[in-house]
């Protein structure tokens, strides 16, 4: 057996780990012994590093699944009909090359566009976006919207830099006396952070935990806070209140590294205690305790996730958490939220994308974004995500407004299981001239493609990755062969893109490499390091906390409370929160009084992939609604019968969990889930959250978030 170092890729955590190889298989990852991400997890025997079952079985599992793709192959009927014939790479390549022009030349550049898996700085990411700037269209989309997009705009407005989630900054959680977690089931979604948390805990730290559900962390947390659903940027607020008017502040550095205190002081004014118990659900005297506990417990830490980033005020809740952060000091020093430092000349992957002009289009195309008019921090503007509006982006499959989206090119996503509003993305994607799908098997969204292409996967290829709360450069290596004719993305462009360079079909400046060779050469240039360097450990510590204060990449220079790049595009400057839509429409509320909290993971699933494992659905074989006994008694529900669901587009069919560890007007259910051995997409979605979830406006107002969380359903007992 050999042993090679190498990167996870079962879920967006990125641990570094070793696979093991005996006669030419995989058959064995464990955790990197070397690693401190990953290291010590306290659930797992003393000094072993951990890997939790994505990594340790659901990779392998998938790799050598019987439904594995591993050749081409085209539709021969209908969208979603199931008839697919094996093609070889020079058809495929040759018939996506020709589609492609086709499109360009009929409908312009600007109706190509890409949606990437993304995750955490990989490269696909950048290799999809540049070839498709090379061949002129500015369109690209991840989920990232739905995901940490939120957070990633009001950090960039407020300090320029990523902040406060637990897998994009050190955070230096091992060494923080208060750890205040919002949104983030990090005990599920992060493990090694949760780690990290335990054990600051263990050392005195105090953890204060505000969910709706009172799951492990709210179980073991010193103070556990039961919110309701869509109500976090109140609190937020109200804390800020107690926080100024208390004077629990740390005037020297709000003097020296803030701007907008007066304002922001000034404005909290009227979010009381009172009136936030009012909307949260949480007792007046249990948030004034909290403030203190966090302003007067030096030195401080803030972990929040997507939970509160999927709400209507998810920018401005999120700048709200970062306030709290600067008016306390607890930012850039030792056991707070700090910012990232890159050491040994490497630079961010993301940062070609976002923040070099070297790769930008003409300004006139980039003004093409879908979404640049509407929310240019998040599809426009110099340093902001440059990601078109996926909501916008399928209604331009459907209307053609503001012009057609005819080709899209889908890398190991799943859309119609993953997205809001599966039905619309079922029919803009039955829309399209031509769909391609890279991929490992057949998803709902591949039965609707024109091309599926068979993807290499995480032991399969060469990568180069960036893990900010590894602090470290990642790299995954070829321990062994894909199998049949698999390839991965970055290979399959760069192909692509020779074949049409030497037509002059593209432009070669936006993806100037010829070989990966040749893209790591770029990527590591400066660093006094080569793959081969990277290949004997795995990874290079290559980032740390920043502790020292200064540099700040805000437009004055400083920590902005008063974001001026907010009131420049017409959004309020100051932290604001509005209550979830569907709660100020009564006549909706009447017939669906219950607020679903939809997109929680599950330990042993990642979005929408390892649905077709047996270990897996052994584990974990049904959907469950968790619901608050006062919802199931008043509805004759109990615990294990199956329930519908049921929202304004739409119903989904999960197992009840009755539980008093929710808060009683919430209904939680997870994400990603699909039947892969169901025939037809009702079946196959008929356990799909998105088949009910909106995907029309009102969004986020400053970077146009679909809502996920707070909607409005209600729950019915599944008959007979």
């Amino acid at each position: 057996m050999k042993s090679f170092a190498t990167t996870c890729h079962g879920c967006h955590n990125m641990c570094p780990c070793l696979a093991h190889v005996e006669d030419g298989k995989v058959v064995k990852v464990t955790g990197h012994p070397d690693a401190p991400l990953n290291f010590g997890f306290p659930k797992g025997a003393p000094n072993v590093p951990f890997m939790c079952e994505k990594g340790r079985r659901a990779e392998i599992a998938l790799m050598y699944h019987p439904n594995r793709l591993l050749h081409p192959i085209k539709r021969i009927g209908a969208r979603g009909e199931g008839k697919w014939a094996q093609i070889s790479w020079e058809e495929a390549l040759t018939t996506i090359e020709k589609k492609l022009i086709e499109v360009k030349e009929k409908y312009g550049p600007e109706s190509i566009c890409g949606n990437s898996h993304g995750a955490n700085y990989r490269e696909c990411q950048l290799m999809l976006s540049l070839f498709l700037r090379g061949l002129g269209s500015p369109n690209i989309v991840e989920n990232n919207d739905i995901c940490a997009g939120a957070g990633e705009v009001a950090d960039f407005v407020t300090i320029g830099e990523d902040l406060i989630r637990p897998w994009r900054g050190p955070l230096d959680i091992r060494n923080s006396k208060c750890l205040l977690i919002m949104g983030a089931n990090i005990a599920v979604s992060h493990p090694a952070r949760w780690r990290d948390v335990l054990d600051a805990q263990r050392n005195g730290a105090k953890v204060i935990v505000i969910d709706p559900r009172r799951v492990e962390m709210g179980q073991k947390a010193d103070i556990y806070v039961r919110i309701r659903p869509g109500t976090d940027g109140m609190l937020a607020l109200a804390m800020l209140q107690v926080i100024i008017n208390e004077k629990l502040i740390d005037s020297e550095f709000i003097d020296r590294w803030c701007l907008g205190f007066e304002q922001l002081r000034d404005h909290v004014q009227d979010y009381t205690p009172e009136r936030a118990e009012k909307v949260t659900d949480v007792d007046a005297n249990l948030i004034r305790e909290v403030a203190r506990q966090f302003a007067t417990t030096k030195p401080a830490c803030i972990i929040a996730g997507e939970g509160k980033e999927q709400q209507i005020s998810a920018v401005q809740t999120h700048r709200s958490l970062i306030c709290m952060l600067a008016i306390t000091g607890n930012i850039d020093k030792p056991g707070t939220n700090t910012r990232v430092k890159l050491t040994k000349g490497f630079k961010q992957m993301r940062s070609y994308l976002w923040k070099s002009k070297e790769f930008n289009l003409p300004e006139d195309v980039e003004r093409k974004r879908i979404g640049a008019a509407q929310f240019p921090l998040w599809s426009y503007e110099m340093e902001s995500v440059k990601q078109s509006h996926y909501p916008s982006v399928i209604k331009a499959m459907i209307y053609g407004d503001p012009y057609w989206i005819k080709f899209f090119w889908v890398e190991t996503n799943n859309p119609v299981v993953n997205r809001p509003n599966s039905k619309e993305i079922i029919k803009g994607l039955r829309n399209l001239d031509f769909l391609v799908v890279s991929d490992f098997q057949i998803t709902p969204t591949g039965e609707l493609a024109d091309i599926i292409l068979p993807q290499a996967m995480t032991f399969e290829y060469d990568e180069i990755t960036f893990v900010p709360s590894a602090r470290a450069v990642q790299i995954r290596q070829m321990i062994v062969p894909p199998p049949g004719e698999a390839r991965y993305l970055t290979d399959v462009v760069l192909d692509l893109k020779k074949r049409m360079a030497n037509k002059g079909l593209i432009e070669t400046k936006y993806i100037p490499w010829n070989t990966k060779a040749e893209f790591f050469e770029f990527l590591l240039q400066g660093t006094n390091y080569t793959f081969e360097d990277l290949k004997e450990t795995g990874f290079v510590a290559a980032m740390e906390p920043n502790f020292e204060m200064g540099n700040i990449k805000t437009p004055s220079g400083k920590i902005e409370l008063w974001a001026s790049i907010l009131a420049k595009n017409g959004s309020s400057p100051l932290p604001t929160w509005r209550p979830s839509p569907d709660t100020e429409r009564p006549e909706l509320m009447e017939k669906f009084p219950l607020l679903l909290i939809s997109g929680t993971r599950e330990w042993i699933y990642n979005e929408s992939r390892y649905h077709e494992l047996p270990f897996a659905t052994k584990v974990h074989p049904d959907p469950l609604a968790e619901m608050h006994p006062n919802v199931a008694n008043a509805r004759n529900i109990k615990d294990g019968d199956w329930v519908w669901i049921v929202g304004v587009t739409g119903r989904c069919k999960m197992r009840a969990k009755v539980t008093e560890d929710i808060h009683p007007d919430a209904v939680n259910v997870p994400v990603g889930w699909w039947f892969p051995n169901r025939k037809g997409f009702d079946e196959k979605l008929e356990s799909s959250v998105n088949m009910i979830l909106p995907s029309d406006p009102p969004y986020d107002t400053v970077m146009g978030a679909p809502i996920t969380k707070a909607i409005a359903c209600e729950v019915v007992k599944v008959s007979g």
